[in-house]
């Protein structure tokens, strides 16, 4: 994953852009002085969008969400109860989060948040609402959430409030799953195959994530008239965007492309959700469940 990373200055300090070519998700980091600094144009625009955010100090971690996330941080400043963080990040989307994938993800980083104990969680718990707004479309969610996390823990001197302390160089997203370092070490050299719904394609872990190999076939474009559930085919255009750009005439990738989840790549390619952990098989048929 070659992570690009942008700044927007102003004469106290910058804002620090991260994002990665293929995906839609944007991470913006801040100091606080820089808050409490005058702010340009093109500073406010990018901090002035819906999203999610998280308030860090050393020792504790707020987690929240706004339709526009600079002027929610102007609200905490001041703000005795939330006035002791000394950096912010702003999650955001380039199609834009609704309020009901606020209410989720803001749900989903809470509980992950809390799960990992890393960070004293300043937040009170999540509603019940916002746990049923996630259990709508929580593949949609969870795969949002992945990104997010791979490009915060690509963060030099990053605050990593979604890693467990006993897993520094690890993205533990799955309780059920082995952490990343051993199966780095346990996959290391395999090939994962998928022949499924008239496609195929390759897959290889690698540090980052799931690297689906060039010359991976996809299904012809037509999702929209055979899918029916809204949210399945959100998560499918969602999946598809990875490959926008990236498939010749005859519908085979043309680029390595990099992955969260093993389950993505699928919906991307054959246009249909699927469990990656069952789909992927090693040369001796093996799924790649057997390596969790």
């Amino acid at each position: 994953m070659k992570t690009i990373v942008n700044t927007y200055s102003n004469s106290t300090g910058s804002i620090t852009h991260y994002s990665v070519r293929e995906w839609s998700i944007n991470v913006y980091a801040v100091e606080r002085f820089v808050l409490e600094s005058k702010l340009t144009d093109e500073q406010k625009k990018v901090l002035s969008e819906s999203g999610v955010y998280i308030l860090v100090n050393e020792k504790c971690a707020y987690i929240g969400q706004s339709q526009n996330i600079l002027e929610r941080w102007k609200q905490h400043i001041g703000n005795e109860e939330k006035d002791w963080f000394n950096c912010a990040y702003a999650i955001t989307d380039l199609r834009g989060f609704s309020a009901t994938d606020l209410n989720a993800l803001e749900y989903l980083f809470l509980s992950k948040a809390l799960e990992a104990g890393r960070f004293e969680i300043m937040n009170t718990a999540a509603t019940e609402n916002q746990k049923k707004d996630y259990l709508k479309d929580s593949d949609f969610y969870n795969s949002v959430f992945d990104n997010v996390n791979l490009l915060l823990n690509s963060i030099y001197r990053g605050h990593r409030v979604f890693d467990r302390i006993d897993s520094e160089n690890t993205n533990q997203i799955d309780n059920n799953t082995k952490d990343d370092a051993s199966l780095n070490d346990e996959l290391q050299n395999k090939i994962f195959t998928m022949n499924h719904a008239e496609c195929y394609g390759q897959l290889k872990k690698v540090k980052e994530g799931w690297l689906l190999l060039k010359g991976a076939q996809a299904r012809t474009r037509d999702f929209e008239n055979s899918v029916k559930h809204e949210n399945t085919k959100r998560m499918i255009k969602y999946s598809i965007a990875y490959l926008d750009g990236k498939l010749d005439s005859n519908l085979k990738t043309t680029e390595d492309i990099l992955f969260s989840s093993p389950s993505t790549p699928i919906a991307a390619l054959a246009q249909q959700t699927a469990n990656g952990w069952k789909v992927w098989k090693d040369e001796e048929g093996n799924a790649l469940e057997k390596y969790r």
